[in-house]
């Protein structure tokens, strides 16, 4: 072989382990693929932070696969460099090649509970009692809920409500008394 290619280097951090990225293909100077086919090992995998991914990644037939969950940082650890050989089958003949895969950001959900929501009086300031969640669509449900921030986009009276950017959780802009009827339009996102 002359060349290894993939035919897909992106992946979502909604990925669970073992999804496959993209096939694995060794080429022939020509660009045909090698015949009989090759087979594909790992050399090393290492992110744009230098750190060793090896481990994170896996080869089943010609697909190279996830090998755990990932999270979405928007950093430089977000893209990985694989080095991969190719052994033409039946020859000792090899290419090796680094081959770049790149991890993409899911978009977040937001859990705002049921609708409509009643509260009670509540003095400015104060929780209203209702908090919104949210996950980051990462497939690692250990870091699933990490870098989230929430807002309120609009709100029927202006400055009736904050939310906590962090928390979610709710309180009163002012105070609030039974009756009072609002519509508040929520937004979660994720780095």
């Amino acid at each position: 072989p002359t060349d290894i290619t993939i035919d897909s280097n992106t992946f979502s951090e909604s990925s669970s382990s073992g999804t496959p990225i993209g096939a694995l293909t060794a080429r022939k100077s020509n660009g045909d693929p090698v015949s009989p086919a090759a087979s594909f090992v790992i050399n090393s995998a290492i992110d744009g932070l230098g750190n060793d991914r090896s481990a994170d990644f896996a080869i089943s037939s010609n697909d190279l696969n996830t090998n755990t969950t990932f999270e979405f940082k928007n950093t430089n650890a977000d893209n990985i460099t694989i080095n991969i050989t190719a052994t033409r089958g039946g020859t000792t003949e090899t290419k090796t090649k680094d081959i770049s895969v790149s991890l993409q950001n899911a978009a977040p959900t937001v859990n705002v509970g049921s609708s409509p929501r009643s509260i009670t009086a509540v003095s400015s300031g104060q929780s209203t009692g209702i908090t919104i969640t949210g996950t980051n669509g990462s497939a690692k449900t250990s870091a699933n809920t990490n870098g989230l921030t929430f807002s309120i986009v609009s709100q029927t009276n202006s400055g009736r409500y904050t939310i906590n950017s962090t928390t979610g959780v709710i309180s009163a802009g002012v105070n609030l008394t039974d009756g009072m009827s609002d519509t508040l339009t929520l937004k979660v996102t994720d780095v």
